[in-house]
């Protein structure tokens, strides 16, 4: 199954530091959640697996070939099961706004131990973790 959906959390998502990277490209954004845990990194957030909510923004592109081009360079992912990964690309579901689920992509981290262990666990599910502000 193949989807030309992404599911963003981070700084990716509108008026992020990292959205300029695919701004030209970006034909619409829902807001949606997935499953998973959040954990607050510093400068960027990171997803593992998890039961619970992660809010974020469902982005579909123009040009999907080079969003997901520019996506992958910026998330360190080579390839399926790429031993130099920093995150996963993973086909998945996400929930919008109205209800409905579509698939999409979504870069999970790969180390999940390093981030439960260093990472501050974000349980609203929203980075950056509003109550920071």
């Amino acid at each position: 199954m193949m989807s030309e959906l992404v599911f963003v959390y981070g700084t990716l998502k509108s008026g992020q530091s990292n959205y300029p990277l695919i701004q030209d490209l970006v034909r619409f954004t829902m807001n949606a959640s997935i499953h998973g845990k959040l954990y607050d990194l510093g400068p960027y957030p990171a997803v593992i697996p998890g039961q619970a909510s992660v809010y974020g923004e469902l982005v579909a592109f123009t040009d999907f070939a080079e969003a997901i081009r520019r996506m992958d360079d910026l998330e360190d992912y080579y390839g399926p099961g790429h031993p130099s990964n920093e995150y996963d690309r993973l086909l998945i579901a996400a929930k919008t706004s109205d209800g409905l689920e579509h698939s999409c992509y979504c870069y999970f981290y790969k180390d999940a131990l390093s981030v439960s262990a260093s990472g501050k666990f974000l349980k609203n599910g929203i980075w950056p973790d509003p109550s920071r502000q």
